[in-house]
């Protein structure tokens, strides 16, 4: 499965930013029928444990995880055919900003809509 990452940057857009600051881009699909899971973690140290172990079990360099490690507030999985979507974020007692979930769910249904996870 791919990452999608909630991540902060700078990017070119078409104007329709949501209160998380993204922009949406383009959808790289709509997939309206899906299974989702979702991992609570009870804190961002461990939600970033999980990115480091999934990012590098997917090939993602060392360097690029540190450089973007404390930027990561909300991650997902996506299958390459759009069917599966993994939602990770923290527990809503540790921070409760509702638009980490809206921006993951908009993964699941549009794949990666903002462009290097750059789109802010």
């Amino acid at each position: 499965m791919g990452l999608a990452l909630f991540l902060g940057a700078c990017g070119e857009g078409n104007g329709n930013r949501g209160a998380d600051g993204y922009q949406f881009i383009e959808e790289q699909y709509v997939q309206e029928q899906f299974t989702t899971e979702v991992r609570v973690y009870d804190s961002r140290n461990d939600l970033h444990r999980a990115f480091r172990a999934i990012a590098s079990e997917q090939g993602i360099s060392s360097d690029e995880i540190a450089g973007r490690i404390e930027d990561i507030q909300a991650f997902s999985e996506l299958s390459p055919n759009g069917t599966y979507c993994r939602v990770h974020i923290f527990h809503p007692e540790v921070e409760y900003i509702p638009e980490f979930y809206g921006h993951e769910f908009a993964h699941c249904v549009f794949g990666q809509w903002h462009k290097d996870n750059a789109t802010q």
